[in-house]
């Protein structure tokens, strides 16, 4: 009897946890990159985690527009932009350790290892995956010419709903609400100079928060490319225009 308990505490404790709805995902995912995250590392002052490749690259980005080399050069969380240096970045080994441990049943009915789970998504192995990209790009694929006739620049529809006519801080909320981490093509950079209409983003609502903060007539002319708008920025920091 009491090897019989010890036997079936073993074997829970041995089971993987098990998932089975993407907003479980969320702990395990990258604030930058929204993938799980591969060799996960914490910023020690704030403890929000991010892949290593990430925050490498963000931090090669800050040094380039700084100028300073060196790991003592001041650095900006990319999600609470509290202050850091880079010897403050930890390997997040606890996190590491419950996504090695994880199984996910994806939508596609397979159940694969949680570490495994963005090079299903990359291969193409998924078919819900898939099929969701495919039906984001016929919902709102429309012809370039069409989109560069487009006039109204300041409201926007939902690609997922029939919702319509919202401005850019409208539009943030109705698909942070309604339509977290869904794939579709994004609204406003499809109305853009250089705006692809067939190209989906794979979650649109980060997407959003990232590249769509503010907005546009405020950051951009919506005409010019982004040399035209590089050099915009860089008369006006001048003081030329």
């Amino acid at each position: 009897m009491v090897e019989s308990k010890k036997s079936s505490k073993k074997s829970a404790a041995s089971s993987p946890l098990q998932l089975t709805d993407e907003s479980q995902l969320e702990p395990y995912n990258c604030a930058t990159c929204m993938s799980i995250l591969r060799t996960p590392v914490k910023i020690a002052v704030c403890g929000h985690t991010f892949c290593q490749e990430c925050i490498r690259a963000s931090i090669g980005a800050e040094k380039e527009i700084s100028g300073e080399k060196g790991k003592g050069v001041k650095l900006l969380c990319p999600m609470c932009r509290i202050e850091y240096k880079e010897d403050q970045l930890v390997p997040d080994k606890d996190l590491l350790s419950a996504i090695s441990s994880a199984v996910y049943k994806c939508q596609c009915s397979k159940t694969i290892p949680l570490a495994d789970y963005n090079t299903h998504l990359e291969s193409g192995q998924c078919t819900a995956h898939k099929a969701a990209l495919q039906q984001a790009i016929q919902k709102v694929a429309v012809k370039p010419e069409e989109v560069k006739k487009t006039v109204n620049r300041s409201t926007f529809a939902c690609p997922m709903c029939s919702e319509k006519n919202m401005e850019r801080k409208g539009l943030l909320e109705h698909v942070r609400k309604k339509h977290k981490g869904k794939p579709a093509v994004c609204p406003i950079c499809v109305v853009q100079a250089y705006g692809d209409p067939n190209y989906v983003s794979q979650n649109l609502s980060s997407h959003l928060d990232l590249r769509h903060k503010f907005d546009l007539d405020t950051v951009a002319q919506n005409d010019e490319g982004d040399d035209e708008q590089l050099n915009e920025a860089i008369l006006r920091s001048l003081g030329l225009k």
